[in-house]
């Protein structure tokens, strides 16, 4: 601190409001923790992750649809892409009788947004903070608290989410975090690794080419994409581990959901030309919707006024 007058000289967290194109009014949050790392939030987007770098390099994947406002309520037609896409909390795959694909929660915007720069037991944390909503009269009532954190020197988001029923009745969790990888972190050099226990295509499609899931080929037209589920071995810290190394751009990302409550990530690969994207996706179920999660006994049950707790970490780091 001899050498600075304001710390935001090194790191900083910067609540702004865009003023352009579908996102006009929209808020989110900038993040950099001044060891390389970089990102935004999207405040009025269940409080997803946009953008993000490592050491001035993208990894993540953006759709065509830029910044915006969850104008046509449904997930496709608003999707912004970024690092991390929330689904749930009650749903995740198409869509269903109310749910859109992939749930509600990523159309909320935040509430209590609350956002902290400060040193604590020696490190300076970086800090956002928001209560989310997904709730219906004479239906559901449930609220997540979200709180994403990085430090300066380690160069790794962590997602710390607080669901709460507080409905009268019982309910089911379906969560899925979607987090969307992209050039130059994605390309025909990337490899996927984990500790599989077990791997499950979706479909034919994967399943033809399930000896391929650990890489993508080239950019190509007309291709379907491949969905495969990974029921990974927890480390030591009960943390399941998904790994995306580029050895040519000299990009790694380490994706990791906690095993008590996100036991499956689930693997996205999207081929085509200018859709190009891998997502990795920690996750509690394997894609059925919200009746086939129930009916399989996979959606977790939440009792009234009972509290979850879900962690997801994404660590990221340029080869030497």
């Amino acid at each position: 601190m001899q050498y600075l007058s304001d710390m935001d000289q090194l790191a900083y967290v910067r609540p702004l409001i865009l003023d352009d194109g579908d996102g006009k009014g929209c808020r989110i949050v900038e993040v950099n923790n001044g060891t390389g790392l970089r990102f935004t939030i999207a405040a009025d987007r269940g409080m997803g992750l946009c953008e993000c770098s490592i050491d001035g390099k993208n990894v993540a994947w953006r759709s065509p649809r830029g910044y915006s406002a969850a104008k046509f309520n449904t997930f496709l037609a608003d999707w912004q892409g970024g690092l991390m896409t929330p689904c749930g909390l009650r749903h995740a795959g198409g869509p269903e009788d109310d749910q859109p694909l992939h749930g509600k929660i990523n159309l909320s915007s935040a509430e209590q947004l609350c956002v902290k720069a400060e040193w604590i037991d020696g490190k300076y944390r970086l800090q956002v903070s928001g209560l989310l909503r997904e709730a219906f009269m004479f239906g559901e009532n449930l609220r997540l608290r979200r709180t994403i954190t990085t430090f300066m020197g380690d160069n790794t988001v962590y997602i710390d989410d607080e669901v709460k029923n507080l409905g009268s009745y019982e309910d089911h969790l379906v969560m899925l975090y979607h987090c969307n990888f992209g050039y130059p972190l994605v390309d025909e050099n990337m490899v996927f690794s984990a500790d599989d226990a077990e791997v499950i295509p979706r479909n034919d499609d994967a399943k033809k080419n399930l000896d391929k899931f650990a890489s993508m080929p080239a950019p190509a037209l007309n291709v379907p994409e491949e969905v495969f589920f990974h029921i990974i071995t927890p480390d030591t810290n009960n943390f399941c581990n998904a790994v995306l190394t580029n050895e040519k751009s000299k990009l790694q990302a380490v994706i990791s959901g906690k095993a008590d409550e996100l036991p499956n990530i689930a693997q996205w690969k999207s081929f085509e030309k200018g859709r190009y994207v891998c997502g990795i996706e920690p996750t509690n179920c394997l894609l059925a919707g919200r009746k086939g999660e129930i009916e399989t006994g996979r959606a977790r049950k939440i009792a009234p006024l009972e509290t979850v707790n879900f962690s997801v970490k994404i660590a990221l780091r340029t080869l030497e």
